[in-house]
């Protein structure tokens, strides 16, 4: 994880985001094992209006870290939280 050089204005709105979050439910099913799951869609609906309402956004991007016989093997995806104070937290 890697942070601004600062959080101290990130850090309650991130305690504060986190205090109104829930569980989300499974709504996914894979009938190969008979079992539900929370679907990516559910988690983003779920937590765009928390992290917003304390001017916080997430974003994420994508880099190829590993190439054989011209074919991709690998990316990384970093998550980055942002907050309106210009500070963030970031982890891949």
């Amino acid at each position: 994880m890697t942070t601004s050089e600062t959080i101290g204005a990130i850090a309650p709105a991130l305690i504060k985001a986190q205090s109104q979050m829930q569980g989300i439910s499974k709504e996914g099913k894979n009938p190969a094992f008979r079992s539900k799951y929370v679907t990516l869609d559910s988690i983003l609906d779920t937590l765009r209006p928390i992290l917003t309402s304390n001017g916080l956004m997430l974003t994420q991007g994508a880099t190829v870290t590993h190439i054989t016989d011209d074919k991709v093997i690998a990316i990384t995806v970093e998550s980055r939280i942002i907050h309106t104070s210009g500070e963030w937290i970031s982890t891949t």
